[in-house]
């Protein structure tokens, strides 16, 4: 009796169907995301850092990766499962829907899409990290790096009076710091945009702070900061710039 050939009653591997499921991982102090995307038969992942406003738009951006990848790989029937029930699908589906035969999103709650949502947060805290022994490194090879060390071992309040002590503070961030010291702000939203002077000591004060000081802080810079002049100040620069500042705060020491 002649074996029969198992193979020919297997059904033919579907190369034309995806299912991919995405995620991100916020940081309101900053504004960037992490987004991740898992398509799953086929186990394809993309990550990515982003810059973005909101929680929402940030998971939109997700969702749009996953389709952008799905038209690349030229997939016929799509289907993007997510968990952010602000974001209008419908309208996704009008604008993406030429690109296949069928494109269908699934919500799903959270707890089915803890493997994305650990991808997305995982990548954002090594790459907040990678920036952070970055920082670190540079700092090591500079000769100014006793004054930084002094600096980042004071307290909050003693590194406050020592910005308040040099006669090279610019007047708005004068301003900040005193707000800080006395837990109290009365800043009115800036017309015109902040000098380069100013940026460089708020990105150094801004850096520098730790837990609910940098919060206020962040607060209150988002209140009369136009969305660039914040992102400017929060967004982490290399020491040599941050040096230029650090230098004038212990030039009259």
């Amino acid at each position: 009796m002649a074996l029969q050939d198992t193979n020919r009653c297997l059904p033919k591997r579907d190369t034309t169907s995806a299912f991919f499921m995405s995620d991100a991982s916020y940081n309101h102090d900053t504004q960037t995301a992490s987004i991740a995307v898992l398509e799953i038969i086929r186990q394809i992942h993309h990550k990515e850092i982003i810059q973005c406003s909101s929680t929402v738009e940030a998971e939109w951006c997700a969702i749009v990766a996953a389709i952008e990848i799905a038209a690349r790989e030229k997939y016929d029937h799509v289907v993007c499962a997510y968990d952010c029930l602000a974001i209008d699908v419908e309208e996704l589906k009008d604008f993406f829907s030429s690109r296949f035969r069928s494109l269908q999103f699934l919500w799903l709650k959270r707890e089915f899409l803890v493997p994305i949502d650990r991808i997305a947060r995982d990548y954002r805290y090594q790459n907040e990290d990678a920036q952070t022994k970055a920082l670190v490194q540079e700092t090591e090879s500079i000769e100014m790096n006793a004054h930084y060390k002094r600096l980042s071992k004071m307290s909050n309040t003693g590194r406050l009076h020592a910005y308040l002590a040099c006669p090279f503070l610019p007047p708005f961030t004068k301003q900040i710091v005193k707000g800080l010291l006395a837990n109290k702000f009365k800043l009115k939203a800036l017309k015109d945009m902040l000098p380069s002077e100013e940026i460089g000591w708020l990105n150094l004060i801004y850096l520098m702070a730790r837990g609910p000081q940098k919060k206020l802080l962040s607060s209150e810079l988002r209140k009369v900061l136009t969305v660039p002049q914040y992102l400017q100040i929060v967004r982490a620069v290399s020491k040599e710039k941050q040096y230029t500042w650090i230098r004038l705060l212990h030039e009259d020491k």
